[in-house]
């Protein structure tokens, strides 16, 4: 587990800077401690997309981590890049750049 400082997590998010959820995404990540893995498998991305479920809790799949505990957009309970080419840029920010 670590803890991500503000500053952290508005560098990890700064894809979204300047819409209107970007205050809201880097205050609950730096709310507390997290857990940070990376899953490799062959369509890493979309299985585990599958598994947590739509980004809006409400319309989440039944089951999903998201539609079981996520609160709303900004607090859904797990983050998951939405493609290959942000996971690896994800990857990096946690894990340092991988050869």
């Amino acid at each position: 587990m670590l803890k991500v400082s503000p500053e952290e997590g508005g560098k990890f998010y700064q894809v979204h800077g300047g819409k209107p959820f970007y205050d809201e995404l880097v205050e609950y990540i730096s709310s507390g401690k997290i857990v940070v893995a990376f899953l490799k498998r062959v369509k890493a991305v979309e299985e585990l997309r599958k598994l947590i479920g739509s980004t809006d809790p409400g319309k989440a799949e039944k089951e999903t981590i998201r539609a079981d505990y996520g609160l709303n957009v900004c607090h859904n309970s797990v983050h998951a890049s939405d493609s290959v080419e942000n996971a690896k840029v994800e990857i990096d920010f946690f894990f340092g750049k991988r050869s």
